[in-house]
């Protein structure tokens, strides 16, 4: 599958199309916003997007600008993320209902997309960011506050792990697959939903956060062992949970095991139809590895979910050149 990219920048652009220009970018990448010039310097912008395993990574650099983004934007945007932000040059500061965020260089900041804010150009502000779809981020976490922020730098930092494998991720992307970008993103995700967890925290056994972080692991043994027993009472033994609390872990997710299992397996099935080097396979054989015990359930269950048969998506994958 080709990556998709998009480079832009507001040089060369005629000063008065540039607030206009500008905006129609930003909101074609991460939903409807306003674009306030400051007046203090002019107006300039540049962006280097790249889009692949469901994630869209952004480098970008603001001048002369303020941000808004009202209840009128959020009504028209389809799509619901996080932004997993490292900014590079500020501050740059967000007023939001709960009161001002700065953000600077030095932090991780994780923020929500679905709440008004206004931003506050002071120097400009650059900034390298990834786009977390929120279904993904709630599948680990079901409860999540707007926004976080996090110190890096130190041994051991947590915040510094996961920027660092952000920025390494990001990097990469030009030379993966598709199934290769699915994979690193799922690890991405994991280690947003490790930093926001703090499971080493003294914490009781019902509190949300605990419940989350095992959660995130209950999907990373299924996810790993597709073809195994994936019993309960397997799944359970297999992160160190009782069956009873496996369950009440799963409650909070609003999927049973059962579904979660099933949405792994085909998910696997998925991205190995459309890797080119799993051309050779037959559908039996992915079907099976993926721990189906009947070529007929696994291609019923893959076209209620996909909405094509297995054969369809592979010839489809293989004209687009995926």
């Amino acid at each position: 599958m080709t990556m998709r990219e998009l480079h832009f920048s507001t040089d060369g652009l005629p000063a008065s199309q540039r607030a206009d220009a500008w905006r129609n970018v930003l909101s074609g990448i991460w939903g409807e916003v306003e674009i306030e010039p400051t007046g203090r310097e002019p107006l300039a912008g540049s962006i280097h997007s790249r889009a692949m395993g469901g994630l869209v990574f952004n480098t970008v650099s603001y001048r002369g600008q303020n941000l808004i983004r009202t209840k009128r934007n959020l009504a028209a945007m389809a799509d619901q993320f996080y932004a997993l932000s490292r900014p590079l040059h500020g501050p740059w500061g967000i007023s939001t209902a709960r009161g001002e965020v700065l953000l600077a260089p030095g932090q991780l900041y994780l923020l929500s997309n679905a709440i008004p804010y206004r931003s506050h150009d002071r120097s400009g502000f650059d900034t390298a960011n990834v786009m977390i779809p929120l279904g993904r981020l709630r599948q680990r976490l079901p409860r999540l506050a707007p926004t976080y922020q996090f110190a890096l730098g130190g041994p051991g930092c947590r915040a510094s792990l996961v920027a660092d494998f952000a920025a390494q991720v990001s990097a990469t992307l030009a030379g993966c697959s598709e199934a290769e970008a699915d994979f690193l993103a799922e690890r991405l995700i994991d280690l947003v939903a490790f930093l926001l967890a703090r499971p080493e925290d003294d914490m009781e056994a019902d509190d949300g956060s605990v419940r989350a972080a095992h959660s995130a692991r209950i999907r990373r043994h299924i996810r790993q062992n597709l073809a195994s027993d994936l019993s309960p009472a397997a799944v359970a033994a297999g992160v160190g949970i009782s069956v009873r609390y496996l369950h009440q872990v799963l409650r909070a997710t609003g999927q049973s095991l059962g579904e979660q299992v099933l949405e792994a397996r085909l998910e696997h099935c998925r991205r190995t139809l459309l890797d080119p080097r799993q051309a050779g396979r037959s559908l039996t054989d992915i079907a099976f590895a993926a721990g189906f015990n009947h070529p007929t359930h696994f291609s019923r269950a893959f076209r209620r979910r996909f909405g094509e048969t297995p054969s369809a998506l592979r010839r489809a994958g293989m004209r687009s050149g995926a």
